[in-house]
């Protein structure tokens, strides 16, 4: 039995050019609009710390829970 690959109809290229245009809408407002600058670089700091009596990196806040 051969299978013949579905072809996309008008309802779905409707349906996918919404979500790509919803999904570029809150990219664009969260790199434009949200004014606020996010310091990324700290975030490993929350995860995991060196542990200096114990010579060995430890879970820091994140990670504990």
């Amino acid at each position: 039995m051969r299978h013949t690959p579905k072809r996309l109809t008008l309802l779905d290229w409707v349906v996918l050019t919404g979500i790509l245009a919803l999904t570029g809408w809150i990219v664009f407002r969260l790199f434009f609009n949200l004014n606020y600058a996010w310091n990324w670089g700290i975030i490993p700091t929350y995860l995991v710390r060196f542990d200096n009596e114990q010579q060995r990196w430890t879970a820091n806040i994140l990670l504990q829970g």
